[in-house]
């Protein structure tokens, strides 16, 4: 019931409260259509995982704080919250070490994203670039030149194993775009866990082995997970890898010793 405009504070009252089947039909299919609107939209705002921003010279609202990951020093600097390039931007990430054997990010830009990339170097030198991989602040370098080549590389205070997590994060963002089986880094752990510890239980009768204990890296275009951790396993180790998408699964359970179970 809705009010009548022309009746002040009367009541307007419908013939019939009584769906058609045209409305039965209409109903089912528009909350079909809301829901899917919906899922779409909260997919819309979930950020990027690698992310290219501008660095402001001071607060504004279009910017936020960001303190840069660093076990040296600390610095927050305000990171204007445009995107200018994400992971869809990217062909290939790898990890890389310099000349005095500290691991760097290096990624190499698809034909767009090299093209995008030389245009933001090119029309912002003398600015900062924030560098933000999973929500964090990894480095901010000042642009001196034009990089129209399609390649860069992220320097930071990092450990090799914490430049693979990244890398590892930023490459299943990529394949997810692409293929949508891909798992992603939780999701590989878990796979990696029940293939090792559904090994232990045939040979051993025991599933010692949990998801967390080992983060899943890239190596030669498949997740890598495990590795010496006698410890927390009842002696026990475990090597899993399988393809991005869970594929081909290899795994070798071996005790303190090193000797191999296969």
């Amino acid at each position: 019931m809705v009010k009548s405009p022309t009746q002040g504070a009367g009541v307007l009252v419908t013939e019939s409260h009584q769906h058609t089947p045209f409305m039965k039909t209409l109903i089912p299919l528009a909350a079909g259509w809301l829901i899917t609107s919906v899922v779409a939209l909260a997919a819309s705002f979930v950020s990027p995982v690698f992310q290219i921003r501008l660095v402001l010279d001071a607060p504004s609202n279009d910017s936020e704080p960001m303190m840069i990951v660093s076990k040296e020093r600390q610095e927050v600097v305000n990171v204007q919250k445009k995107v200018l390039l994400d992971q869809t931007a990217l062909k290939s990430v790898g990890v890389q070490t310099d000349s005095s054997g500290h691991p760097r990010i290096g990624i190499t830009f698809s034909d767009e994203g090299r093209k995008r990339f030389a245009e933001v170097t090119r029309e912002r030198i003398g600015q900062r670039l924030a560098i933000i991989i999973d929500g964090q602040l990894y480095n901010a370098p000042m642009i001196r030149t034009e990089i129209p080549g399609g390649k860069a590389e992220i320097s930071g205070n990092f450990s090799e194993e914490e430049a693979n997590v990244l890398a590892a994060k930023i490459i299943q963002a990529i394949r997810v775009q692409a293929n949508p089986r891909v798992l992603s880094v939780d999701q590989a752990a878990q796979l990696a866990a029940k293939l090792a510890n559904d090994e232990c239980e045939r040979r051993f009768h025991s599933r010692p082995f949990r998801a967390d204990q080992h983060i899943p890296i890239v190596q030669e275009g498949k997740y890598c997970w495990g590795g010496l951790d006698v410890g927390a396993s009842k002696g026990l180790s475990a090597s899993v890898t399988f393809g991005f998408d869970g594929s081909h699964p290899s795994v070798e359970v071996y005790f303190s010793t090193d000797t191999l179970l296969r």
